[in-house]
């Protein structure tokens, strides 16, 4: 018998999969399709309110910062809160305070107003992405960790959503209202109904022993179990039965441990995954956020090939579909001999290789191939990715991991339409931001190499 939270984590292995995780991965797979749906919905705000407005490139590169500056605070801010007010409560407020921001984003008059509503939409994404990730995996049995990758596959629905609406929109009218208030519209709908499904999951068990609360973590527990219809029974040792047992005080001595800080996660035992993953997860979006934001200028470069909104979006929708299978395919090479590793380090490599393919297109379908594929290594890598940071770090400081890493991840999406752009307009920059585009993945690749496999360790608490 070990410490309680190691008893939460075995009863939970015990009380084993069922309806209650089935619910637990809709709800948190619908905090996390909603960062994608926002960030899909930013990008046609991008190109529609900036024909709409007559607004330069820089001010259209200023709202494609704005979302990303608000994930990268937001990351860190909510993965602190999850810790000091629980993950769900945290979710809660995060769905919320999304709604009225993106109600805000609809119903924006001018540039200022649009630009402070996205900001705040991307605050709220970031606590949506470090929340759900937590919540999830900390109900989870630990012989269905593999199930993390598959969360990623809800992320990418957000953008399908996205695009699918817009193609729908284009072809039964606008009936003038602008395609980007369209686009916000069905998001602000879909984000109160993500608010209102967090409130069918529980908090997670292992938060509350973490903060002595012992007896709500096994009412949480036994309500799990009736969801599941596992009749077994649960009870936690207390600190005088556990010291009896185990004749020493590891179980006083965790309890008596300060509050998790940041700079926990650079301690000796953290400091090398801590740096590994901050830079993996900072190339990783510097490189796609590149992509992505100005993917329908490399369409326009095509030629006559892309004639309109109608031609860009659906091609745009069908590289996004393509993260599913990446992500389905993610979930199957982790459980082999890969594991977490090397599956994000073969995704990320293959796709620079993906990006030199690009780079020899010489006509649409080309282009529609090789973009889709870097669209499916991407999220072949991505999703696991996801998955290594909560599983490399114990429960104390999972969150503020995954607030770290997701920070860093949102860093590189701030600077990457800047820096990205700048180059773009240089004589050949084309040429050498898609080329750098592919180093930086490669990178990512080589760093996923000195990762530590924790699918091979037992669990750290």
């Amino acid at each position: 018998m070990g410490t309680k939270v190691e008893q939460v984590n075995d009863l939970i292995e015990k009380i084993g999969w069922g309806k209650y995780n089935n619910i637990n991965f809709l709800v948190c797979g619908l905090a996390w399709s909603s960062v994608m749906l926002w960030g899909s919905t930013v990008s046609i705000t991008i190109k529609e309110a900036g024909n709409d407005w007559n607004l330069s490139s820089i001010e259209e590169g200023f709202l494609g910062t704005s979302q990303t500056l608000g994930l990268f605070s937001g990351a860190y801010f909510w993965g602190y809160i999850g810790n000091l007010k629980g993950r769900l409560k945290s979710l809660q407020i995060v769905g919320m305070l999304t709604w009225i921001f993106g109600l805000a984003y609809m119903l924006s008059i001018n540039l200022p107003m649009l630009s402070i509503s996205i900001v705040g939409v991307g605050f709220c994404n970031g606590g949506s992405l470090v929340l759900g990730g937590t919540l999830y995996s900390e109900s989870l049995p630990s012989s269905k960790n593999w199930t993390l990758v598959l969360l990623s596959i809800c992320m990418v629905t957000g953008g399908i959503i996205a695009y699918t609406f817009i193609i729908f929109v284009i072809i039964a009218g606008t009936h003038g209202i602008s395609l980007w208030r369209w686009a916000v519209g069905i998001a602000v709908v879909l984000q109160l109904l993500f608010w209102v499904s967090s409130f069918t999951v529980l908090e997670s068990p292992k938060y509350l022993v973490r903060k002595n609360c012992d007896e709500n973590a096994i009412q949480i527990l036994e309500k799990i179990a009736a969801f599941n219809k596992k009749n077994i029974e649960i009870s936690l040792l207390t600190l005088a039965e556990y010291e009896t047992i185990n004749k020493h005080e590891d179980e006083k001595l965790m309890e008596s441990k300060p509050r998790p800080k940041f700079q926990d996660l650079f301690a000796k035992r953290h400091i090398k995954k801590s740096i590994l993953f901050g830079l993996a997860m900072f190339m990783s979006d510097i490189s796609y956020s590149a992509l992505s934001s100005f993917m329908p200028i490399l369409l326009n470069k095509i030629g006559s090939e892309i004639k309109n909104d109608l031609d860009i979006y659906s091609t745009i929708l069908v590289q996004v579909c393509l993260g599913i299978p990446g992500s389905l395919f993610s979930a199957y090479l982790v459980t082999t001999r890969l594991g977490l590793k090397w599956t994000i380090s073969i995704g990320y490599i293959l796709s620079g290789v993906c990006v030199f393919f690009f780079l020899a297109s010489n006509s649409y379908w080309m282009v529609l191939v090789s973009t889709s594929f870097i669209n499916f290594f991407v999220f072949l890598g991505y999703s696991s990715l996801l998955a290594i940071v909560p599983e490399s770090y114990p429960v104390s400081i999972r969150s503020l991991g995954m607030g770290w890493a997701n920070a860093c991840c949102k860093f590189g999406g701030v600077i990457s339409p800047i820096t990205v752009g700048f180059i773009f307009q240089a004589e050949g920059g084309m040429i050498l931001g898609v080329f750098l585009i592919s180093i930086f993945f490669g990178f990512v690749g080589i760093c996923a190499i000195f990762f530590n496999e924790p699918r091979k360790k037992s669990i750290e608490f």
